[in-house]
Parts: C-alpha cells; structure tokens; sequence
C-alpha cells in the first residue's frame, strides 16, 4: 500500500546508525550502509576497540562530515580514572557495569564531575581525530534520564554541538500520560535550549507503524546496521534486513543533521498500533 501523504509537504527525514566504533563488523557494515544511501548519518563510540578503525572508514569514505558523538557509560573501558572509582557506573575490574543503578534523578557532586570529566574525554577523542561531531546521542538512551539533561547540554554547548536526540516521541495511543508528559517536557528543554533539530524520534521498528501517521516535519530513524551470518546487512536489534525495514522512507529525501535547522515547537505523535503499511 502507498504512503498518502501531500506531494507538496514530505517528512524530512534522518536514518542515524549508532554504535560506529563499537568493532570491526559493525564498522563495516555502517559503511556499507552508507554506500547503498539506508543511512545519512552516524553516531560514533570513542571508547571501544574499533575507534581507530571507524575514524579511518570515516575519512576514506568521507563522510566525517555526517558523524556525531554516541556517548557511552554502558560498555568498555572509562577513558578517565575518575569515573572508574565511581561503583555506580563501573565494577570492580574499572569497566562500565551498565547498570547505571539510581542515576534517574540524581548525581553526588563527586560522580557529577566524574561524569563530565568522561563524557569530556570522550568527545575530545573526536576532536583528536580531526573530526567535529554534528549531534549528540548516548549508549543505551542514558541520555534522556533527567539527571543527565543539565550535563548533555552543558557538554553540547561547550563543544558546540548544534543537536541532542530527542526522546522517542512516536508511541501507541494507550502509552501512560505520565510517560508521553516526560518525552515531552525532556524535548522542550531541549527545543528550549536551541538542541532540537528533529521534530520526531523513533527506532526503525516502529517505521511501518509511524509513517503512515506522519505528514510533515523533521524524523530522525534509528538503526544499528551489522552483518547477519549469510553476509545481509541487517539491524542488530531485529536481525532484519535493513533495506526492507527502511524501504517505506525510499521516496523521501534524506538529510544529515549537518543540515538541519532548529526544529518547531514540541511535538508527540501518537501512533495505532494496529496500523502498518
């Protein structure tokens, strides 16, 4: 079935793969989406082993221009030392426990400026490299917790990053008020502060769901491409084919965030989730 949507009014849209950095294949994989156009930007993880590597695939295929910071204090090793001392974020060996246990509404002053001090690092890996990130996003979504919001927009505003994803704001009609209240309140503070530069977010699993809902602004699409074991390029959260997934956004323009402006005012789109395309 067609998407029915006015000729002269069409959805802009972001495909951003996360996770660019996390290793070899995923690095692979995010270049090759970018090669066959599923994607036009991505989000990059300073901490894992395949950085280098994902810093090298960046400026061969040059799309450094399309890359953005993936904060992470999920995984891995800490760049800092500080954060390592901090058992609500790292275990004993020093590594990210990716718990984040009771960080929803509150920081001590010591795990604030342990957290900053990391977060810092991390996107000065970027700066390093020569690369200056687009947009900003978080391993796991750690970022929409209340507690990081002052942090992520300190960061963004002392590096100069123009834009923070939003919380997804693409849900059933039966989704609790007090979740749909919190997106919107979170993506206000971020309209507020000039972070938003989408008028929408949401996974590729709810793409079918969301499009046909959908009649004008700003999505952004996230994916997280990888190889399945007969070589497809697939999404590691479902293991589907990317290109199937993606292809109802086919006959839309895609855009970075480079080329984004600043996004209308907050939005919620609520979507029946009985419908599919």
């Amino acid at each position: 079935m067609s998407i029915d949507l006015d000729k002269n009014v069409k959805p802009s849209i972001v495909v951003n793969a996360d996770d660019f950095g996390l290793n070899s294949s995923v690095n692979k994989a995010i270049a090759d989406a970018f090669k066959q156009r599923l994607i036009s930007s991505t989000t990059m993880i300073t901490n894992m082993p395949g950085f280098e590597e994902a810093c090298e695939i960046g400026e061969a295929n040059k799309f450094q221009d399309r890359i953005g910071v993936h904060l992470n204090l999920m995984e891995g090793q800490p760049l800092t030392e500080a954060v390592r001392g901090c058992t609500r974020f790292c275990n004993a060996s020093g590594s990210f426990n990716g718990l984040l246990e009771g960080t929803h509404f509150k920081f001590s002053p010591g795990e604030k400026k342990a957290v900053i001090t990391e977060l810092t690092a991390q996107i000065e890996m970027l700066e390093k490299r020569g690369i200056t990130p687009t947009h900003m996003d978080s391993h796991h979504h750690f970022h929409t917790s209340i507690a990081f919001l002052p942090i992520i927009i300190k960061l963004a505003r002392m590096k100069s990053i123009s834009a923070i994803r939003l919380n997804c704001n693409c849900s059933e009609q039966d989704t609790p008020m007090y979740k749909k209240a919190y997106k919107l309140l979170y993506n206000a503070i971020l309209y507020l502060f000039g972070m938003a530069k989408t008028d929408y977010f949401c996974a590729i699993d709810d793409v079918e769901r969301v499009w046909p809902s959908l009649r004008k602004g700003t999505v952004e699409v996230m994916v997280h491409p990888t190889y399945s074991e007969d070589g497809t390029l697939v999404d590691a959260e479902n293991r589907e084919p990317l290109i199937e997934q993606l292809r109802p956004l086919g006959k839309y323009s895609m855009s970075s965030y480079a080329a984004l402006k600043r996004s209308g005012r907050p939005k919620f789109l609520n979507i029946d989730k009985r419908t599919s395309l």
